[in-house]
């Protein structure tokens, strides 16, 4: 998803007849179509999952994101967040410390009933084990981003 969104904007910028100085550090996307509200109904056999890219570890972001995709949907608690930490600035590696703060926001979530179960993508195998035996609310809902991971999870789980 990121390098497709990454490839759109660069072929966008290429023809737009302004340049980089002119636009703001923070792009709002917006679907001009009305969203549709998810109803009762429908809403028991639905799972609403949110899958979150990071761009920084600010927890404020966490919450306005839950709290617009919930007023969005009309649902009072999301099934599922999927966090997707942005990589780490070259030369300098992913740490725990760096994970910390959007986790423990998200664990307020889940404490407040806003989101059923947390998760992560895109960690390696030691920063997914720090993150595991650090978090208070453990990641019950893992999208690893190799086979390696997954068979951790596995032996981690059971």
């Amino acid at each position: 998803l990121r390098d497709c969104i990454q490839a759109t904007l660069s072929d966008w910028l290429s023809s737009a007849k302004t340049t980089n100085a002119d636009f703001p550090n923070t792009l709002d996307c917006c679907i001009p179509e009305a969203t549709d509200a998810i109803s009762p109904e429908e809403r028991d056999e639905l799972k609403v999952s949110v899958k979150l890219f990071l761009c920084e570890s600010g927890q404020s972001a966490i919450r306005d994101a839950v709290e617009i995709a919930c007023q969005t949907l009309a649902v009072s608690q999301l099934d599922s967040v999927i966090i997707a930490p942005p990589g780490p600035v070259e030369g300098d590696n992913q740490t725990l410390a760096h994970l910390q703060p959007v986790w423990e926001e998200l664990e307020a979530l889940v404490r407040k009933q806003k989101i059923a179960a947390i998760g992560t993508s895109d960690l390696d195998k030691d920063l997914l084990e720090q993150l595991y035996n650090w978090a208070q609310v453990g990641d019950n809902l893992l999208s690893p981003s190799c086979d390696v991971i997954m068979k951790f999870c596995v032996i981690s789980v059971f």
